[in-house]
């Protein structure tokens, strides 16, 4: 515990030593030093914890508000790519989502630090990396999507300040006009999705924000599963489906890209299930590319079914599998001839669902 304590008290003072006394060199390896213990990198695993990692984000953020970025630009690159991994943090224990407190933390900074770096970047000509700053904001605008509605709303407060950017306005157009031009209620599940949803309208950022919405709409939480799904299919059905085959396509990249990651796999599925067995939305899937889609998706789950150890998982597969054999007459054949498989199978639970 006295090793976290003096970690974290490190990690807030190194951010607090004037720059005018700091020499460059010195300065870098601050700035690496609290890059580090924003990543949750230090020398010791005892110490990495939830706090730390808060705490070294809110340092980032006081290191550019000094001058760090005007001493040396280049110094950017690594705290922005920092921050992105504190965006990205989804650490769980017996607390539950304590990340959360991480990506807070983060959001903030980031907002900080952007706006200062592409102020000096315009003083000096040089060149914020367009890449991390765009994965950072794609990051924040996920959270808008968050189950937590505690870090939804500050997702929201961050975001809507981020669009007031031009750097943001011009690379993300559509989400800033869908958080500007409404007065969005964070709090409330429902009423946020069902405001943010156009988000997905934007091409550049429809993959990231999908696993928000996605996570969201197949998770535990009745409420906030029931909002986005309802957000969700009012927002395909009022495009005429036309968005129905990006959305399918950003779900089965989702469980292409993170095979391993339940947090993500579990609700993807369920959102799967949830899709497929809607009359409406399950009709214009089946009729996507002539078929074709489909018969990929089902292709997907056999493979993954097969060697699925997880039983949690295999029963999400084969309840997929359910749904898809009653959308087409073509695909029942081979849905139903390995649902029938699990008949045979050694857990009484999965027998149970055919």
């Amino acid at each position: 515990m006295e090793a976290r304590a003096c970690c974290r008290g490190s990690v807030a003072a190194l951010a607090l030593v004037p720059l005018s006394v700091m020499p460059s060199e010195l300065l870098s390896r601050v700035v690496l030093a609290v890059c580090d213990a924003a990543r949750g990198v230090v020398s010791s695993s005892e110490i990495v914890d939830i706090e730390t990692r808060s705490i070294a984000c809110e340092s980032l953020s006081s290191l550019v508000e000094s001058g760090a970025l005007v001493r040396d630009s280049t110094h950017a690159t690594p705290i922005i790519a920092a921050l992105h991994a504190a965006l990205n943090d989804y650490t769980v224990d017996k607390r539950g989502d304590i990340g959360s407190l991480v990506r807070e933390s983060a959001m903030s900074a980031f907002l900080s630090v952007l706006s200062l770096a592409l102020c000096d970047a315009a003083e000096s000509g040089n060149h914020l990396s367009g890449t991390l700053a765009t994965a950072c904001i794609l990051s924040s605008f996920r959270q808008c999507f968050e189950k937590i509605d505690r870090v939804r709303a500050h997702a929201g407060g961050v975001s809507a300040q981020l669009c007031a950017l031009p750097f943001v306005k011009k690379t993300f157009p559509v989400c800033c006009q869908v958080i500007s031009s409404q007065n969005i209620d964070w709090i409330n599940a429902a009423s946020a999705f069902s405001s943010a949803v156009g988000m997905l309208s934007e091409e550049s950022a429809r993959q990231s924000l999908c696993e928000g919405i996605v996570v969201s709409c197949g998770g535990v939480g009745e409420s906030v599963a029931r909002g986005g799904w309802n957000a969700l299919k009012t927002w395909l059905m009022a495009n005429k489906g036309r968005h129905c085959d990006n959305v399918c396509s950003c779900v089965l990249q989702l469980l292409s890209l993170h095979q391993s990651c339940d947090r993500i796999v579990m609700p993807t599925l369920r959102l799967m299930n949830i899709m497929l067995s809607d009359g409406d939305i399950g009709a214009i899937i089946a009729e996507l590319e002539n078929g074709a889609l489909l018969a990929s998706c089902i292709d997907w789950v056999c493979a993954e079914a097969k060697k699925c150890s997880d039983v949690s998982k295999l029963c999400a597969l084969i309840d997929i599998l359910a749904a898809c054999s009653g959308l087409r007459s073509i695909f029942a054949p081979p849905c139903i001839k390995y649902m029938t498989i699990t008949l045979s199978h050694r857990l009484p639970r999965v027998r149970l669902i055919f």
